[in-house]
């Protein structure tokens, strides 16, 4: 019986017809068009199953945009083999900020340009988003391309993204 509940929550057994919850393995930082790294030591707070305790936390930046420095940064989630997702479920601290989703079958990509097309979005996201994806098969790789971010709670004039926990849903 598959469970359904973000960890921490209470949990239930799956009804029929709802979605299941997919592991995931593994992330990553993904910052091309920057330094290639975006706080890399604490990614695995996505997705360590403590979504009030840890998170993963994007650089500081000046404006909303990254401070026209980049189009985005992003976090690569890995399923451990390939899923035909439905849906990816992301905990943020702060909401109002904007994100992508795209997937790829192996890899993981190096280059936005290799992920292809985006297969789910959503604009001025809450702290508990649901983000539908329209995936065109069973696919490992799931990269949250953030586009915009949102004003820091703890640094008046700064913005970032907290994620603090992501899951897969098939």
């Amino acid at each position: 019986v598959a469970i359904v509940a973000f960890t921490g929550e209470e949990e239930r057994p799956k009804a029929d017809g709802e979605a299941e919850v997919v592991r995931v393995e593994g992330a990553d930082d993904f910052d091309p068009e920057g330094d290639d790294a975006e706080l890399t030591e604490d990614v695995d707070f996505a997705i360590d199953g403590n979504p009030t305790g840890t998170a993963w936390t994007t650089e500081h930046y000046s404006t909303a945009d990254f401070g026209n420095l980049k189009n985005g940064v992003g976090l690569v989630v890995d399923a451990g083999e390939p899923v035909d997702a439905t849906g990816v479920e992301i905990r943020s601290t702060e909401g109002g900020w904007d994100l992508e989703v795209y997937g790829a079958a192996s890899g993981p990509p190096t280059s936005l340009a290799e992920w292809g097309t985006p297969i789910g979005s959503a604009a001025d996201v809450s702290t508990n988003e649901a983000v539908d994806v329209r995936s065109p098969g069973k696919l490992q790789h799931y990269l949250i391309w953030i586009t915009g971010l949102a004003e820091s709670t703890d640094e008046a004039g700064r913005f970032r993204v907290e994620i603090s926990d992501v899951r897969l849903v098939a």
